[in-house]
This record gives C-alpha cells, sequence and structure tokens, in this order.
C-alpha cells in the first residue's frame, strides 16, 4: 500500500488551519497509509485524524525534527511528504527526503527548488524559476468535508473570531464598541470573555465542535483572514475581516477582491462598516473537490 506523511504544529489559538487543510488533503489520499508528525494530539479536531491515521507521531526536540521525518521517510518508505507551517520552511527548505515527491501547503507566496509541489489557495502567482509545480488559485480551495453538509439559515448573530491570545486587546476593543453602541444581536466568540463589563451583551463562547452549527445561523462575521474566513466564503457568510499577520496578505486580497468581505484597519472603523453593511455578491464560488484536484496533479 502507498503511504503520505504529513507534518504540521497546532495549539492554543494557533495552527487549526494547517491542521484542517491537512486533514482536508488526507481525505483525498484515504486509500493510502497515512501517518501524521505534530507536536499535539489532543482537541477536538485531532479526533478527526485519528480516525484516519495509520499512526502519528510526536516532535518532542525541534531541533531533531528533521532527522525524524528523513528516518520516517525511509524506514516506512514513504511516497509523498506533506508540511504545512511557517516555521517549517526553515527545517524543509534546503533538505532532500527520499520520497517521491515533497509537497508544502503555503498562503504567502514560497518557492523552493527542493519542493515538488506548491499548493496556495489563494494566490495568483502562476510562475517559478524552479522546478515546482505550482497548485495556485482557489480551484485548490482545500475544503472541510463537514462544511458540504451545512444548511444556512442565517438569523440575527454574528461570529467573533479571535485567532489567538495575542489578539485579545483587539477582542477587548470590539466588545467595548459593542457596549457603547449598545448592540443587541447575539454574538458567538471563539475565544472566551470574562470580562463582566460586558454583561449587557449577548456573548456566547463556542466550542470547536459548535462551529459547523455557528456557520449555519450567523448573518455576519468578524475574523483573521486564515482557514476560518475561506470556509466563510465557501458558505458564503458576509466577513468583516483584520489583518493580524504578513503571511495573510494573499488571502486578504483573495477576499477582498472577489466581494468575500471588507476589511477594517482599525476596531473604531467598525460600526461604520456595519451600519452600511451591504450584501456581498461574491465573483467567484469556491467548491469542495480542491482536495481532488490537487491529488491528480500530485500524482501526475
Amino acid at each position: 500500500m502507498k503511504k503520505i506523511l504529513f507534518r504540521f504544529d497546532s495549539g492554543d489559538g494557533y495552527g487549526n488551519g494547517h491542521l484542517m487543510r491537512c486533514l482536508a488533503l488526507a481525505d483525498a489520499f484515504s486509500e493510502y497509509e497515512i501517518y501524521l508528525v505534530t507536536n499535539k494530539v489532543n482537541g477536538y479536531y485531532f479526533s478527526k485524524w485519528k480516525k484516519i491515521l495509520k499512526e502519528f507521531y510526536l516532535v518532542e526536540n525541534k531541533n531533531s525534527d528533521y532527522n525524524l521525518i528523513k528516518n520516517l521517510c525511509e524506514n516506512l518508505k514513504i511516497d509523498y511528504l506533506v508540511f504545512d507551517g511557517y516555521h517549517l520552511k526553515k527545517v524543509f527548505v534546503y533538505k532532500r527526503f527520499n520520497v517521491k515527491k515533497v509537497i508544502y501547503i503555503d498562503d504567502e507566496g514560497f518557492v523552493s527548488e527542493k519542493i515538488d509541489v506548491i499548493i496556495n489557495q489563494t494566490s495568483l502567482k502562476k510562475t517559478t524559476e524552479f522546478k515546482a509545480k505550482l497548485l495556485y488559485g482557489y480551484k485548490f480551495f482545500l475544503c472541510n468535508s463537514s462544511l458540504q453538509k451545512i444548511k444556512r439559515s442565517p438569523k440575527k448573530s454574528l461570529l467573533l473570531s479571535i485567532g489567538s491570545s495575542n489578539d485579545d486587546i483587539f477582542l477587548d476593543k470590539i466588545l467595548t464598541i459593542f457596549k457603547n453602541e449598545k448592540f443587541k444581536s447575539r454574538i458567538y466568540l471563539t475565544r472566551n470573555s470574562n470580562n463582566l463589563s460586558y454583561r449587557n451583551l449577548d456573548l456566547n463562547y463556542i466550542s470547536d465542535d459548535k462551529l459547523n452549527e455557528v456557520y449555519s445561523e450567523v448573518s455576519f462575521a468578524i475574523t483573521a483572514p486564515g482557514l476560518m474566513s475561506l470556509e466563510m466564503a465557501f458558505l458564503n457568510i458576509p466577513m468583516i475581516i483584520y489583518q493580524t499577520s504578513i503571511e495573510q496578505n494573499d488571502n486578504i486580497k483573495f477576499l477582498i477582491d472577489n466581494n468575500f468581505a471588507y476589511i477594517i484597519r482599525k476596531p473604531e472603523d467598525l460600526i461604520q462598516i456595519i451600519k452600511n453593511l451591504k450584501f456581498l455578491k461574491p465573483k467567484v464560488k469556491l467548491d469542495s473537490d480542491g482536495a481532488y484536484r490537487i491529488k491528480k496533479e500530485i500524482l501526475k
């Protein structure tokens, strides 16, 4: 049986995007033996991985990352190696592995002569000076299979998605604005706020396993332009996005240029945008076949 190995990291408030888009690709390779190297093996999303894995391995020492992957590829006779994570480029960019192809899932325009396939779901870049096959654009969107089952029935509610604890200051600013404006709609939060000064707001913390239920009913969302923003673009949920890192530039351009989202540069702009919020008519439609298009290209 052929074998494929995935490498990503995730943790509290980071890495779910890497985990989920790798999972979407792994689902497309369901007839393969699937192996995983990661730093964390618990949580709701990882439970989905356990259902399809042949075996997983923990990275205990980042300094031994390359040797661990190299040895696994050789000992298990891995056919395809997939890695996803900005910091992992430093480990793999100048290395060779004894596999048929090395695949990197990217969202910041990365190229390398040591990579065979580069996947970027939102960039429009078409060419490279290296040999890598570039799978660029929304046709290669890695869709969470559970999204296909969601039936949208919007209510007067919004999703406020804060990626990590580093964004808590931004969260407080947004909630303070809503409190001052006496905002009445239900607000779903992906990070809990224990600040009692927001008691007049209808705040509801949601865990990962309830996210699809919230997707089905929210009328719009405020979110960083990461994987969740692409999931909401797939579901045609109007968005107001805010940038939290430079790696999101491709996603931002894609979402804005294709009428999936508005953008705010500072929290103070939020209320004016909400008051003038118009129904967005996306220029393109995301579908759920991206992983299978990618698989076809990898196997060529």
